[in-house]
């Protein structure tokens, strides 16, 4: 520089005030980016005024269509902060608002990152996933696609526990000596992982992932649950050395950073119960720590994560809406009076188990009071089967009735009368029963046959005639026909179906007389069946 004080004098002649020329440094930067060979070509404007003018699209097309992106920086409240944020619109790129200087470089590091947008996937990569502590038991019926990650590369010694379908690690942990880490390329807000939103799966390998980073979450044989129901997160210290001087407390810290402490309450030998609010959804660090008689025996770290409401999953559908329509109810498309009356009615599904519950109950007590009191059914096999069985007992009770009488037609003389009881005759020498036996007088020998008595001549027997045959009658009468005795029952048999009816033995024309030796008649029954026969013979002529 030859005159210094013609250039200071150019600079004071500037004067105060007017905006900013945007247009021509907008034009030289394509021009550079246009002779560069880099693959990626980006431009960032930044500026703390007012631009000259409001139109910008001759620049702004030539921008796009040289495939270059610009995003754009407003410092401070005097910026044209609806320009800047028009121009980062119109050509792909992102706007942003700083109030002063600190600012500025967090945002051209995110720019330098985000401009290279070859390290961002969009699109549905399937998950690979390897057996790890972390990830071992979960998604049971398989992984669900993400929608995008950011593509990295893994540093040596690092263990890739899930990549993609284009082998790109999206869950990485790497140990530097007691030291460990965990890098997930995806997010965490459900914009790439909507499939995982308000699995508890996912809660649980996030879980995994911050126990693996903080360390064991096992002190000896000691272990903790943390399980979230609801708005609370419920936390089981399990030990197998306790006693009464042993004490257990956690503190705790919840997303938006505050920090609360609760005390563990002994629920049964060797486990530990405490319970606090979890409102708040995000991530919750736990410190546990045990100790006996005020001497810590033990301190690690655990957390607990609280999902989203499901009105804020991104995966969910509207089914249980569309049943909710169905139900209640009725579709209106385009055109249809919204005013017109609805006439639906609801079908809604109840529990029937208390209603069946106590059919069964009463079904119980009658059957019980059924067989109390002897009921008998009205309808059914079983009435059926008993209203048959009076039936045929009605009709024996006749039959028996009809052949009483029967037999009793049929019988000469009438009915033999029932011979009383005769009394056992005594043995020969034996007196009677009350009486003094009377001593026989001796008899004399009597004569063999052929011989007379002694000092009589014996008597000439005269010729006897021979007597008729049975069946044949006598010489000089009439053989007088027998009557026909109907067939008379067995001994010791009764009438068939009733009762035995005892009856005496008689001779036709006379009384029934004992049998020989003194005995009483014999017991005999009448044959129904044969006396039915004859009786229907009778009536029908034959």
């Amino acid at each position: 520089m030859g005159d210094k004080d013609a250039v200071k004098y150019d600079i004071d002649a500037i004067g105060s005030g007017g905006g900013t020329v945007i247009m021509p440094a907008l034009e030289e930067a394509r021009k550079a980016l246009m002779t560069s060979n880099a693959e990626i070509k980006h431009i960032i404007l930044l500026t703390d005024g007012m631009g000259e003018t409001t139109n910008f699209s001759s620049v702004t097309n030539k921008i796009n269509s040289d495939g270059i992106t610009l995003s754009t920086v407003a410092v401070g409240q005097y910026s044209d902060t609806q320009l800047m944020s028009q121009l980062a619109k119109d050509c792909n790129g992102r706007y942003y608002y700083a109030d002063g200087s600190t600012d500025l470089p967090r945002i051209f590091a995110q720019e330098v990152f985000l401009g290279g947008n070859t390290y961002l996937k969009n699109g549905q990569y399937q998950l690979s996933v390897a057996s790890h502590e972390i990830t071992q038991g979960l998604f049971a019926d398989g992984w669900t696609d993400i929608l995008g990650y950011i593509a990295a590369s893994p540093k040596d010694g690092a263990q890739q526990l899930i990549l993609s379908s284009e082998g790109d690690p999206i869950l990485t942990v790497w140990q530097y000596g007691l030291g460990r880490s965990i890098a997930w390329n995806s997010d965490v807000d459900g914009g790439w992982t909507a499939g995982y939103s308000g699995e508890g799966d996912y809660a649980e390998m996030w879980r995994r992932m911050i126990d693996y980073s903080c360390g064991s979450s096992s002190i000896g044989e000691d272990y903790v649950k943390v399980k979230t129901e609801g708005e609370q997160t419920v936390l089981e210290y399990h030990t197998d050395e306790y006693d009464d001087r042993t004490e257990i407390n956690a503190v705790f810290t919840t997303p938006d950073g505050g920090t609360g402490e609760v005390d563990f309450t002994a629920s049964e030998p060797g486990v530990y119960r405490a319970v606090f609010d979890s409102i708040e959804s995000g991530l919750y660090n736990i410190n546990v720590r045990r100790s006996d008689d005020g001497t810590v025996q033990g301190v690690f770290t655990t957390a607990s994560v609280v999902q989203y409401s499901d009105e804020f999953r991104f995966d969910m559908d509207d089914r249980k809406f569309s049943s909710f329509i169905d139900q209640y109810g009725i579709w209106l498309v385009s055109g249809d009076n919204i005013w017109k009356k609805l006439n639906v009615t609801a079908v809604g599904s109840f529990d029937l188990t208390d209603i069946f519950l106590i059919l069964s109950i009463l079904l119980f007590l009658s059957d019980i009071a059924g067989r109390r009191f002897a009921w008998e059914p009205l309808y059914g096999a079983a009435a059926k089967e008993r209203r048959e069985k009076k039936r045929l007992e009605r009709e024996e009770r006749k039959a028996l009735k009809a052949a009483a009488e029967y037999a009793e037609q049929e019988m000469p003389g009438g009915p033999a009368p029932q011979m009383p009881q005769m009394q056992q005759m005594p043995q020969p020498g034996q007196g009677m029963p009350g009486a003094p036996m009377q001593q026989t007088p001796q008899m004399p020998n009597m004569p063999q046959s052929g011989q007379g008595m002694p000092g009589a001549p014996m008597p000439q027997m005269s010729q006897m005639p021979n007597m008729p045959q049975s069946g044949r009658r006598m010489p000089g009468a009439p053989m007088q026909q027998m009557p026909q005795m109907p067939n008379m029952p067995q001994p010791g048999r009764g009438m068939q179906r009733g009762p035995v009816q005892q009856m005496g033995r008689r001779m036709p024309g006379g009384p029934a007389k004992p049998a020989k030796g003194g005995n009483a008649p014999v017991s005999q029954g009448l044959d129904t069946s044969a006396l039915l026969n004859k009786k229907n013979r009778r009536d029908n002529g034959v």
